[in-house]
This record gives structure tokens, C-alpha cells and sequence, in this order.
């Protein structure tokens, strides 16, 4: 050990002192080594702050609102933040660990519209085009109410958007991303794109989009654009033997303040990709990811999306229409706009994506802080106001301060 750097020595030392936060410090040293994700781990105290997020994460072990977490805050370019806490199985006594994997669910729309950036920055699609000119099926529909203005016209920026007013069939009922995008013709548009907003699988559309476009399979073009040039190993749609070892179990509210495993959410293996809401991943992925947004499409000095390509995916598609409370979209991403509710530490101009089974992901460009909520459960009311990603931002926002 006379050959550590002093920081190195540090770690080692607080590692054999506290069985607890053993993983905490174990991710701090491999930070500091690697230089991850832009210029490494940041040295400033933050001990307090993770304490705090810790007490506050174990309070809700506690009380049966989730079996544990896994929480991550970068700011400035470095990780400040990164532990679990509880167990990520109850059953089998599974602790939770730092790189555990998780159902990202909607996370999964920012991913898929990152990758379609990329084909435009390319030169290959726009935002812009009709999609019948890559699904033939999305020519000549019609509207549920007729308006007199003819068939839609529907533009990719609509499916980005949830401005489209298709309805697609899940894709995991359907063969292939084909057919999952061809089914827009089974019901009529539920307005004139463009003129409401309304949350939909309009992201299937556009990885299929992707394929024609391209010439690859969607989880192919993702891996080549997005995840390998990030070094994300541990994100995709399937996941390996060992890779299975670290999946949390997703639970349920149960009799007398318990939890139960929602068994509809254990079925994780699909026959077709969820470009919507299917990929797993880990909050150190999630969280290099939207670093790069952050900082204007660029990882370690390495141009993944052009910066046009970021503006345009964090810019307003949605003007004056009903959207969420204080919240507008942009091209597969909400947008805060006024802070209130799930949003009140988040600076205007923030964005991001929660899912359904309580993943939260947000990049504040003003502090320049990313934040990352990894937990997996069902039941517990609006996933969006989750009390629990409210108190996580709330105790790092006040910490950067």
C-alpha cells in the first residue's frame, strides 16, 4: 500500500471502519481512479449531504414505502453522490448495491430520443419529416372527431412530442417494432397533431423510424450511438446471466404495511424491445448519460450528440398546451418550467423523465447538477410526486448550495 496516492490511503482507511458505508467509499476510490464521467470525483466534503440522503432513504426502508435505493448526484461534472441503501431483494436478503439494475421504464424515451438525434445529426432523418415516409401506415389516417381539414399530417417532432394523437398496441404484445408502429391504423387519431398533448408511445414509432433509417435493429443502432460510445455496460433491453444476479425486485404495497413483489413487473424478458419503457440500467449509467445533455452532447472530450441536437431535445414543442403541472416537452423529454410539486428543487429549464415504477432522472442546468433516483415499485400513487425523490433533491440541492 506505500505506493497509494493519499487520497487512496484515505478510502482505505474508511472502508475498514464502517461495514455500512463500505460500497459508498469502494465507488468514491473508483471514481477518483477512473476520471469518470468528465473529470472524476470531486474531493469537496460532501459527507454530510450523503449522510443526510442516507438517514432519509433508510427512514423510508423503514416505514415499507420501498425495499431500498439507490441514489447519485453529479454537479459540475463530478459525482458528489452515489449510495444504496436497503436490500434489492427481501426474500433472498439481497442487499442493495451501488451497481444494481433496474427497470428505467419511461427514462427510456430520453434514451431512444438521443438515439434518433444521432441519425439526424448524420444527416439521415429530421424532426421535420412526415413519418410516412419511413411507416406507410401513418398515411391517411383520421381523426376520432372530424374536424374538415382532412387527413393528419404527422411529423416525427409530433411522436417526440406526445402531440401525435395516435394510439399504438404495446409493443411487447406485437411481433416486432414493425408491426408495433403499423398498428397506429387499429384507431383514429385522438386530435389533429400539434394541437393537444397527450402522453403516448410515440417513441416506438420513432425506433422504428430508426430501423429504416438506419438499416439496423433498434437495439443495435442504440448500442453503436449511444450506450457503447458512453461505456454504459450495464444499459440495454436484455441482460445477461450475471447481469441477472444484480436486478431488484419491484414490490407492491402489501397487507399490515408490507411489501409484496408485483409479480406482473418481475416478467422483464419481452419478445420485443420497449423503446418506451423497456430498458435496465444502473443509476451510474443513468447518471453518464445525462451528463453528456448536460454538458451539450460531449463525454470525456468526445462528441456524442451535436448541441443543436441537445437544445432541440430540452427546447418547448408543447407552446401553451396542457401538459403536466409546470411542466412543458420537448422531443421525448419534460421540461420544468415553473417549480412546484416533484420539480420545487429543480431550476427552471431542468429536464428529465420519471417512470412509472419510480425512477427519477433530472439535469439542472443552472447548477449544472444531475440527480438520480433508482428505486422499483408499484401502487404508491402518482410516481411523478414521489415523496421520495421530492426529499432526495431537496437534501442535494441544499447541499450544493
Amino acid at each position: 500500500m506505500e505506493n497509494e496516492k493519499p487520497f487512496q490511503k484515505k478510502i482505505n482507511l474508511l472502508t475498514k471502519e464502517s461495514t455500512k458505508m463500505k460500497n459508498v467509499y469502494i465507488v468514491v476510490l473508483l471514481f477518483y481512479i477512473t476520471g469518470f464521467p468528465e473529470t472524476g470525483f470531486c474531493q469537496t466534503d460532501y459527507s454530510q449531504m450523503t449522510a443526510e440522503v442516507d438517514a432519509a432513504m433508510t427512514k423510508f426502508v423503514s416505514e415499507k414505502k420501498i425495499s431500498g435505493a439507490v441514489t447519485l448526484a453529479i454537479h459540475n461534472g463530478k459525482f458528489i453522490h452515489l449510495i444504496s441503501t436497503g436490500m434489492s431483494d427481501i426474500e433472498e436478503g439481497k442487499e442493495m448495491n451501488s451497481d444494481s439494475l433496474f427497470r428505467i421504464a419511461s427514462l427510456s424515451k430520453n434514451f431512444t430520443a438521443a438515439a434518433f438525434m444521432t441519425l439526424q445529426d448524420a444527416g439521415k432523418v429530421s424532426i421535420y419529416d412526415k413519418v410516412e415516409k419511413y411507416i406507410p401506415e401513418f398515411k391517411g389516417l383520421k381523426l376520432k372527431s372530424d374536424d374538415g381539414k382532412g387527413d393528419a399530417d404527422i411529423r416525427i417532432w409530433h411522436l417526440m412530442s406526445h402531440t401525435s394523437g395516435i394510439k399504438l398496441l404495446k409493443a411487447s404484445t406485437m411481433p416486432s417494432l414493425k408491426d408495433a408502429a403499423a398498428s397506429v391504423r387499429k384507431a383514429p387519431l385522438d386530435f389533429r397533431p400539434g394541437s393537444q398533448w397527450k402522453y403516448s408511445r410515440g417513441l416506438d414509432a420513432v425506433a422504428r423510424i430508426i430501423e429504416v433509417a438506419s438499416g439496423m435493429p433498434f437495439t443495435a443502432y442504440m448500442a453503436k450511438t449511444i450506450t457503447t460510445p458512453l461505456g454504459l455496460k450495464d444499459t440495454g433491453f436484455s441482460l445477461d446471466n450475471e447481469q441477472v444476479k444484480r436486478l431488484v425486485t419491484s414490490y407492491t404495497k402489501g397487507k399490515n404495511k408490507t411489501l409484496v413483489v408485483a409479480k406482473e413487473l418481475e416478467s422483464w424478458k419481452k419478445k420485443t424491445v420497449l423503446p418506451s419503457g423497456g430498458l435496465l440500467s444502473t443509476a451510474s449509467d443513468v447518471g453518464t448519460f445525462y451528463a453528456m445533455l448536460l454538458n451539450k452532447g460531449v463525454h470525456n472530450g468526445k462528441r456524442i450528440l451535436s448541441e443543436e441536437a441537445v437544445t432541440q431535445l430540452t427546447t418547448s414543442r408543447t407552446g401553451k398546451l396542457n401538459t403536466v403541472p409546470g411542466c412543458a416537452w420537448g422531443l421525448g423529454y419534460c421540461l420544468i418550467e415553473n417549480s412546484q410539486g416533484f420539480s420545487a428543487s429543480l431550476n427552471a429549464g431542468s429536464f428529465g423523465h420519471w417512470g412509472a415504477i419510480g425512477p427519477h432522472a433530472w439535469a439542472d442546468p443552472v447548477t449544472k447538477t444531475v440527480y438520480v433516483l433508482m428505486i422499483q415499485r408499484r401502487g404508491f400513487g402518482e410516481p411523478r410526486n414521489s415523496d421520495i425523490n421530492r426529499k432526495f433533491q431537496e437534501i442535494i440541492s441544499k447541499g450544493i448550495q
